[in-house]
């Protein structure tokens, strides 16, 4: 769930709350381009590029073409971080058939 408001410096603020995480995250992607299409379809923003601050404090920038009703050609444009590193193990893996 995201929630997008008015915020500083000509950029809107997104908060995103996702499922499994049970809890606010730093930021989301999707989140940022349904937020920002959305505001721009809504008239609370102009056009393309669209500037939303995350909660992490990164600004992300969303880029799209034509009208809102029928963005096209959407890009993703700021910092990326590394948040987690994982390993599976032989356990995890049993069974799994990519491709299948």
């Amino acid at each position: 769930m995201n929630f997008v408001g008015a915020g500083g410096g000509g950029a809107l603020a997104i908060r995103t709350f996702e499922r499994g995480v049970e809890g606010e995250t730093l930021a989301c992607g999707t989140g940022c381009v349904a937020g920002a299409i959305a505001a721009a379809a809504s008239g609370k923003v102009a056009t393309s590029p669209v500037s939303l601050r995350t909660r992490s404090g990164s600004l992300i920038r969303v880029h799209f073409e034509g009208p809102p009703q029928k963005a096209r050609g959407v890009r993703l444009e700021g910092e990326a971080r590394l948040v987690y590193v994982g390993q599976l193990t032989e356990e995890a893996l049993q069974g799994f058939q990519p491709g299948a």
